[in-house]
């Protein structure tokens, strides 16, 4: 996993973003052949005021 930033906190259940990184991370290695890598990328997006 590749975070490109430091990303602002967030509040969320701890054990919902758990289970979601793991089946995101699952899927990818399930669907990339193994003469490529899965790369999953983290960054921040403005939204407004907000960044996402």
């Amino acid at each position: 996993m590749k975070i490109t930033e430091r990303l602002p906190r967030a509040l969320a259940d701890r054990r919902l973003v758990a289970q979601i990184l793991t089946n995101l991370m699952s899927k990818a290695i399930k669907f990339t052949s193994r003469q490529d890598k899965a790369i999953i990328e983290v960054t921040a997006v403005e939204y407004g005021d907000r960044k996402i």
